[in-house]
């Protein structure tokens, strides 16, 4: 069964000895962001910290600090993601509207309204502001009324507004775009502390058109419990700790979503691991926050890989890229996604029952148009892909450089280091490490069918105490 909020998922952890709770006073600013990326890098528990320096309010982190610890929030394994999330794009639950929830124990409008009262974290010295980097976003399309949901990078510029990372073809920013272009304010609402199958799944990239509340549903397989906003037709969970209302209002100065106001903010330590730069971003003018009365803050680290925000973005890249490779692909030829942690889920290893010659290059090709990703690998079903000798193995003796694919500019992340201005191109590579079938990389490693591999059948089953004791 899903967790019905955050603090059941919290309490779930606790009893697996997998969160912490932190006594000591700690500091927003920094000290509790690199507390939790120690955790993080060296595969420790998430940490609630209850004493944060000016604030009542605790911070819980690193609740997807390890890959297979962010599994759990949709109750699966690095093996199934993919597959469990299948069923929220296949079969979708519509959600289910109810009249209140915990986040509205708390309702602030007008001068009650201080965005300074919530400990948001300061990531890194070079970070320009106090970030939100964990708040699910919640919009419609004008012309199609379907909702979406994204994950956004913000920055606190003031009490009442907010400036938002985010830029077409980011689904958030197309929709923000349709409303400025008649001139019409977009509105906005942002949920921090949900339950963690609603965050996790909110920033996986599945297609336009859909919405994202439905997809969560199909996933847990429960309708998502949702209220109405107060000063906005739109929904946010009920069990949320914190939501933030707000719009993006046409205004003058003309940018990439459109004419609005825009305020500068970054540096900030990106999910790339390097510190993205300085630039000007739509502007939220907040409307309303609503929240529990004794609400946790949930904060997320960044840093540079492996840190939480990078295995976050593993995790969510496994429904980009089956999307992507069922274009090409029947499902169930399709083994396990691994976004590779160092690539942080901007490269990626695929593990497929190949069925007929140059089906591993069709992948490839479909994989490296998506925007999101930036080298694709391709292996037989018998590599796993989460063992990184296995594919290393693979590329080295299943592949020779004829079997690399480098391809021309592609459309890509602008949050990539390498790339300093718009469009957003870059080159890619795809790498074909599969057997040969016939007529598959013909007169090149056929002797490999003859050769090996070199396995023990039933390996697994040897127990090693029954030779060398316990």
């Amino acid at each position: 069964m899903p967790y019905k909020d955050l603090r059941e998922y919290m309490e779930f952890l606790h009893n697996r000895g997998e969160l912490c709770t932190c006594d000591k006073e700690v500091d927003r600013k920094i000290e509790i962001a690199k507390v939790t990326d120690k955790s993080s890098k060296t595969n420790g528990p998430a940490i609630l910290f209850k004493n944060v320096k000016g604030f009542e309010a605790p911070v819980v982190t690193g609740l997807f600090g390890t890959v297979d610890r962010s599994f759990l929030a949709i109750e699966t394994t690095k093996y199934e993601g993919f597959k469990v999330m299948q069923k929220g794009i296949e079969k979708p639950v519509r959600y289910k509207l109810v009249k209140d929830g915990p986040c509205k124990e708390v309702v602030k409008k007008g001068k009650k309204i201080d965005l300074n009262e919530f400990p948001v974290l300061w990531h890194h010295p070079k970070d320009s502001h106090h970030f939100i980097t964990n708040g699910v976003c919640r919009s419609k399309d004008p012309d199609t009324g379907v909702g979406n949901n994204s994950i956004n990078l913000m920055a606190v510029q003031g009490k009442d507004w907010l400036s938002i990372q985010t830029n077409p073809p980011h689904q958030l920013g197309v929709i923000m775009s349709k409303y400025l272009k008649h001139a019409r304010a977009c509105p906005i609402a942002i949920a921090i502390g949900t339950d963690p199958a609603f965050f996790a799944l909110s920033a996986c990239g599945i297609p336009y058109g859909v919405d994202e509340l439905n997809f969560i549903g199909g996933v847990t397989g429960k309708p998502v419990k949702v209220v109405k906003c107060e000063t906005c037709d739109l929904e946010v969970p009920a069990s949320a700790e914190i939501v933030i209302e707000g719009e993006i209002r046409p205004g003058d100065e003309d940018g990439y979503v459109g004419k609005t106001r825009y305020a500068s903010q970054g540096p900030f330590g990106e999910v790339s691991g390097y510190f993205g730069s300085p630039a000007r971003h739509p502007v939220i003018n907040v409307t309303a926050i609503t929240h529990r009365k004794d609400y946790i803050y949930h904060g997320l680290g960044t840093a540079e890989p492996p840190s939480e925000h990078q295995v976050l973005n593993c995790f969510t890249m496994q429904a980009d890229v089956f999307v992507a490779a069922r274009t090409v692909l029947p499902a169930e030829n399709i083994v396990a996604l691994n976004p590779l942690m160092g690539a942080v889920g901007w490269g990626v290893a695929v593990s497929i029952k190949k069925r007929y010659p140059g089906q591993a290059r069709q992948l490839i090709y479909a994989l490296l148009t998506r925007a999101g990703i930036k080298r694709a690998i391709i292996v037989d079903e018998d590599i796993d892909v989460f063992d990184h000798v296995a594919l290393d193995w693979a590329v080295s003796y299943r592949a020779s450089a004829q079997d690399y694919i480098i391809t021309a500019e592609l459309p890509a992340i602008n949050l990539d280091p390498l790339i300093t201005t718009p469009p957003n191109l870059t080159g890619k590579i795809g790498i074909d490490a599969t057997l040969p079938l016939d007529g598959d990389k013909k007169g090149r490693l056929e002797v490999l069918r003859d050769l090996g591999p070199a396995r023990y059948a039933n390996l697994k089953d040897v127990n090693l105490a029954d030779y060398i004791g316990k």
